[in-house]
């Protein structure tokens, strides 16, 4: 994990209400930003990378479901 998670720059969150159930672990990279798929949409829309603070999401337990997530490599 630590030597795929030390290029990784965004781990994108399917399906979140503002929070998810990912391993802590990924949460001590800090150049890693945990955001929700309407950040990708905005940045096609936008056609650049947009600021990442109104989709960040939150490390905490989630009450259902399982969330996919993928690693965008810089």
């Amino acid at each position: 994990l630590t030597s795929i998670m030390s290029q990784c720059t965004h781990v994108i969150v399917f399906n979140s209400t503002q929070s998810t159930d990912l391993p802590a672990e990924v949460y001590t990279f800090p150049q890693i930003r945990v955001v929700s798929e309407g950040w990708i949409e905005a940045c096609i829309h936008a056609q650049q990378l947009v600021d990442e603070t109104e989709y960040l999401v939150k490390p905490v337990n989630a009450q259902d479901g399982i969330f996919h997530h993928h690693c965008i490599y810089s």
